[in-house]
């Protein structure tokens, strides 16, 4: 992931938040220093979480623009010169990148999650296609610029409050600044993208309540959330399922079927089930989340 954005000529430094993490990333960026004058590691005293760990980055960053990449995004050759072009051009941007998702070209059990997440970024990127204000409305960090200031200037004061959605409520913020929005495919990179399971249903919880926590957040652009939206898009033994998840000893019934489903699906290489029966899962846990919010 450092390689391509270290050799870029337009890169100032590269700057890598270790978020208090001791398995010896910071020992290993250290050494790499000494052979690399743009790299800076950093860490904070205790773990932050993603959105602080940003911050803390940014402030540590000397350059008059700043790229955010994510530590599973690997970057085109030409990325850092292709975001500093638009900078250049505008002065208030946000300058959003194309990283489509890496998938296998043979798929396997158990890889439903990374093929979801392929499909729905494509869908974000053809909304912000059609209308760019899509781009700070549903903002989809991992590959984005912005100038220093402005970000600053977008969490001023701010407690961070959301476990999920951070993105989206980043992007909000910048709109409430007024920055101009663009998109451009040619920015180029590759995003890694592993889903366990159990990590599948804990992103979804956190999902479900970040939602209910962003709409109360930014309630002048945002619709309120509702957790039953989704259910008329299902059969009707899965929307049984899903009403009936709200009880409790009921739900760890349902989505126990639900993991022997998707596993059974997924050595049968019925994919298309796979990935059916864990989205129903998947919503399972996304109502448990926003309700927990909600209660």
């Amino acid at each position: 992931m450092l390689a391509p954005v270290l050799n870029d000529p337009d890169t100032l430094e590269v700057v890598v938040v270790v978020d208090a993490c001791r398995d010896g990333s910071i020992e290993l960026l250290r050494a790499m220093e000494r052979d690399q004058p743009k790299l800076r590691a950093v860490m904070p005293d205790q773990n932050l979480g993603q959105p602080r760990a940003r911050l803390f980055g940014v402030e540590h960053a000397h350059g008059d623009v700043v790229l955010s990449l994510d530590d599973d995004v690997v970057a085109h050759d030409g990325l850092v010169g292709g975001h500093r072009c638009h900078h250049a051009r505008r002065l208030h941007a946000v300058v959003l990148g194309y990283m489509p998702t890496e998938t296998p070209s043979r798929r396997q059990a158990g890889q439903f999650a990374t093929f979801e997440y392929a499909k729905v970024y494509e869908d974000y990127c053809a909304v912000y296609e059609r209308d760019p204000a899509n781009v700070l409305a549903n903002l989809w960090g991992g590959n984005f610029s912005v100038r220093r200031q402005d970000f600053l200037a977008s969490v001023e004061g701010y407690d961070f409050p959301l476990r999920y959605h951070e993105d989206r409520d980043l992007g909000l913020r910048f709109k409430r600044l007024g920055l101009e929005p663009v998109f451009d495919r040619s920015l180029r990179a590759i995003h890694r993208h592993e889903r366990s399971f159990d990590a599948y249903l804990r992103d979804a919880r956190s999902a479900g309540a970040g939602s209910q926590l962003l709409a109360a957040l930014h309630p002048d652009l945002l619709a309120p959330f509702s957790v039953d939206d989704a259910i008329p898009h299902y059969s009707l033994p899965a929307r049984y399922a899903v009403r009936w998840s709200d009880v409790r000893w009921a739900r760890a019934v349902i989505l126990a079927a639900l993991r022997g489903a998707v596993v059974a699906s997924g050595r049968l290489r019925a994919y298309a089930l796979e990935a059916k029966f864990a989205a129903v899962a998947k919503h399972v846990a996304e109502r448990e989340g926003a309700r927990s919010v909600a209660s």
